[in-house]
C-alpha cells in the first residue's frame, strides 16, 4: 500500500509540476508587451494625424505650383516646400519612434518565448523520466502491486495522461520554436526598416535646409526687388530656349536611329518611378506645341510634393548623374540620373532635389535613387522621366550646360503600368 501511495504521489506530483512549468505566466514580459503595444497604437494614431496634416500642404502645392511668375510667388513656393518638408520630417521621425517600439516589443516576445521553451523542455524532461520509470515494469507487475482493479486502472490512466501531456507539450514546443524564429526574422526586418527610415529622415532634413538656403540666396541675388528678379528670369528663359532647342534638334535625328523591332514589346516591364499625377505625356503634346522652349516632349512628367521618393523603374546600372544647374541655372534637366537596363532601354530621371546613387552603381527595380524637386527647367515640383533606346544614347558636353544625355526616346507609357 505504501509503494502504491508513493507511486500515485509521484505521478500526481509530476503532472502538477509539469503543468506549472509549461504554463507559468511571465507577468513582467506580458506587462511590458502590453505597454509597448499601447505606445505603438498611440504612434500609429500620431502618424495618421500628421499624414492628414501633411496632405494639406501637398494639396496647396499642387494648386499653386504654377504660380511663380513673381518674386513673391517664388518665395512663397519655397516656403510651402519648407513647410511640407517640416511635415515630412515629423512623420518620418514618428515612424522611426514607432519602429523602435516595435523592435522592443519583438525583443520582449522573443525573451518570453525563449523562457517558455526552456520551461517546456524542463517539463518534457520530467514527463519523459516519469514514463521511463513506468516502462521499467510490465503490466503484470503493475497489476500485482495494486490491491484492486480500480487502483490498477487509475495507475494506467495516470500513465495515459502523462503520455498525452508529452504529445501536447511536444506540439506546443514546436509551435513556440516556429514562433520564435518568426519573431527573430521580424525583428531583423524591422531593424533594416529602421535603418532606411533614419536615412530618409536625414535626407528630408538636408532637403529642408537646401530649400531654406535657396530662399536666402534668391533674396540675396534679387535684393528682394521684383525688377531684378524679372530681369534674371528673362535671362534664364533665353538660356532655357537655347538649351531646349539644342536637345530637340539633336534628339530628332537620334529618334530616327531607334529600331522598334529590337526593343521589348510594349508591356509593363517598368514600375512607375514616383507617386503623383501625370501632368504631361510624351511627344507633341498640347503643352509642348504651345511652349516657348520645345515642340516635342521627350518623356513624361509626374508631379507631386517636393521630396517625393524617386525609385529605379527597373534593374540596371547607373551610367550618369549630373547637375546642369551648376553650368546653366534653371536650364534643362537640373539634377538628373541615367540608368542603363539590359533590354536595350535606358531611363532618365530629371529635376531631382537630391541624388542617392553614384555612376557605376547597380540598382534593382524599386530602389531609392533620389527625390523629386524643381531643379533645371521646372515650373513646379515634378519628375521628368524619359525612356531611350540605349544604343542611341550619348552622354556628352553641351554648349553651355555641361554633360547632358542625348538619345532617341520612345514613349515611356509603353513600358509602364497604367496610373
Amino acid at each position: 500500500m505504501e509503494v502504491l501511495n508513493q507511486k500515485k504521489f509521484f505521478f500526481l506530483g509530476t503532472i502538477i509540476l509539469c503543468f506549472f512549468l509549461a504554463r507559468t505566466p511571465f507577468r513582467a514580459h506580458a506587462d511590458m508587451i502590453g505597454d509597448l503595444k499601447n505606445q505603438i497604437d498611440q504612434k500609429n494614431a500620431e502618424i495618421k494625424k500628421l499624414e492628414e496634416e501633411g496632405q494639406k500642404y501637398g494639396d496647396v502645392i499642387a494648386v499653386k505650383e504654377k504660380e511663380i511668375g513673381t518674386l513673391q510667388q517664388r518665395i512663397n513656393a519655397l516656403g510651402r516646400n519648407i513647410k511640407k518638408l517640416d511635415s515630412d520630417v515629423k512623420i518620418t521621425n514618428a515612424k522611426v519612434k514607432k519602429t523602435e517600439l516595435e523592435i522592443q516589443q519583438l525583443n520582449a516576445q522573443i525573451q518570453e518565448k525563449e523562457l517558455s521553451i526552456e520551461n517546456k523542455k524542463a517539463a518534457l524532461a520530467l514527463l519523459l523520466e516519469s514514463i521511463h520509470q513506468r516502462d521499467q515494469e510490465n503490466m503484470i507487475e503493475i497489476l500485482l502491486k495494486n490491491p484492486s482493479l480500480s487502483s490498477f486502472f487509475n495507475e494506467i490512466n495516470a500513465t495515459n495522461i502523462l503520455q498525452k501531456q508529452i504529445a501536447d507539450d511536444e506540439r506546443e514546443l514546436a509551435e513556440l520554436k516556429n514562433g520564435l524564429l518568426e519573431d527573430k526574422q521580424n525583428a531583423e526586418d524591422k531593424k533594416t526598416n529602421l535603418t532606411g527610415l533614419r536615412s530618409v529622415l536625414q535626407d528630408k532634413k538636408i532637403l529642408q535646409q537646401n530649400e531654406k538656403n535657396a530662399r536666402t540666396q534668391l533674396l540675396a541675388d534679387t535684393k528682394n526687388q521684383e525688377k531684378l528678379y524679372q530681369q534674371k528670369l528673362s535671362d534664364t528663359q533665353k538660356r532655357q530656349q537655347e538649351i531646349a532647342k539644342e536637345i530637340e534638334t539633336l534628339e530628332e535625328k537620334l529618334r530616327l536611329l531607334v529600331d522598334p523591332n529590337s526593343l521589348p514589346h510594349p508591356s509593363a516591364i517598368f514600375i512607375v518611378p514616383a507617386s503623383g499625377r501625370l501632368t504631361q505625356g510624351y511627344g507633341r503634346t498640347a503643352f509642348a506645341m504651345n511652349s516657348d522652349f520645345y515642340r516635342f516632349h521627350n518623356g513624361i512628367d509626374i508631379a507631386n510634393g517636393y521630396g517625393t521618393p524617386i525609385v529605379a523603374a527597373g534593374n540596371g546600372k547607373v551610367i550618369a548623374v549630373g547637375n546642369s544647374d551648376r553650368y546653366c541655372p534653371g536650364g534643362t534637366y537640373g539634377q538628373y540620373i541615367v540608368i542603363k537596363h539590359e533590354n536595350n532601354l535606358a531611363t532618365l530621371y530629371g529635376h531631382l532635389s537630391l541624388i542617392k546613387v553614384t555612376p557605376g552603381q547597380n540598382v534593382a527595380q524599386g530602389d531609392l535613387i533620389g527625390y523629386m524637386g524643381h531643379s533645371g527647367l521646372a515650373t513646379g515640383n515634378h519628375l521628368h522621366f524619359t525612356v531611350y533606346d540605349s544604343r542611341t544614347l550619348e552622354i556628352k558636353q553641351s554648349r553651355v550646360c555641361g554633360l547632358l544625355p542625348y538619345g532617341g526616346s520612345v514613349n515611356p507609357l509603353n513600358y509602364l503600368p497604367a496610373f
